[in-house]
C-alpha cells in the first residue's frame, strides 16, 4: 500500500494536525507512515534567523527552504525503504502556481507509490478559530484570521487531477476521526 498522500488545504484546516492523527493510526508494525509537514523545512531556515521582529523576512529565505526541500525529497526517493508511505502538506491555490504537485507525483512514481491527494476543507468560523491556535505561531504559521479569511474570499484551492482525490469537510470532525477516512481512502485506492 504505499502512498504518498498529500494533505492540501487553506492555513488552518487541520493538516498538520490530521497527518499526525493518521501516522499515529497505524502501527509501525502494520505499515510505516512519515509526516513531511510543509513547514518542517521552512522551520528549520526560520528558527535561524530573526523572524519575531517587526521586520519584514527576508524575501531569500524561501530560496534556501527550498533548497532545502528538495534536498528532503531526493533523501527520500534514493533511501527510504520502498514499504513506506509519506504524507505531506501544502496550502496551494491555483493563482500562485506551484511545482510542488508535479514533485510530489513524481515522487510517488520513482517509489512505486500511489499519489493521493487530498484536499480539506473547513468552514469559515471554525477556521476562524483554529487559525488562532495556540501551536500555530512556534510553528511559524500564519495566525492572522482576516489575512486567511482574505486568502479564503479570493484564492481558490488547488484540486489535484487525479483518480485518487478526495474532498473531505474536517469542519465538524476530529482530527482522529478525519485521519480514518483519509487512511480508508487510502486503503481503497491504494
Amino acid at each position: 500500500m504505499p502512498a504518498v498522500v498529500h494533505l492540501l488545504g487553506y492555513p488552518g484546516t487541520g493538516k498538520r494536525t490530521v497527518g499526525a492523527a493518521l501516522v499515529a493510526s497505524v502501527p509501525r508494525d502494520e505499515h510505516r507512515f512519515v509526516l513531511v509537514d510543509n513547514h518542517l523545512t521552512g522551520k528549520a531556515v526560520l528558527a535561524a534567523l530573526d523572524t519575531d521582529s517587526a521586520v519584514p523576512i527576508d524575501p531569500r529565505v524561501w530560496t534556501y527552504v527550498h533548497d532545502l526541500r528538495v534536498h528532503v525529497l531526493a533523501a527520500i526517493e534514493e533511501m527510504a525503504p520502498a514499504g513506506w508511505s509519506y504524507v505531506f502538506t501544502n496550502y496551494v491555490v491555483e493563482e500562485k502556481p506551484s511545482p510542488t504537485l508535479a514533485r510530489l507525483r513524481a515522487l510517488a512514481e520513482a517509489r512505486r507509490s500511489t499519489y493521493v491527494p487530498v484536499v480539506l476543507h473547513c468552514g469559515p468560523d471554525e477556521l476562524r478559530r483554529r487559525v488562532v491556535g495556540p501551536d500555530r505561531a512556534a510553528h511559524h504559521k500564519w495566525t492572522d484570521p482576516d489575512g486567511v479569511m482574505a486568502d479564503v474570499a479570493g484564492l481558490t484551492l488547488v484540486r489535484p487531477d487525479s483518480p485518487h482525490l478526495l474532498d473531505l469537510d474536517v469542519t465538524h470532525l476530529t482530527p482522529p476521526e478525519a485521519a480514518a477516512r483519509v487512511l480508508a481512502h487510502v486503503r481503497a485506492v491504494t
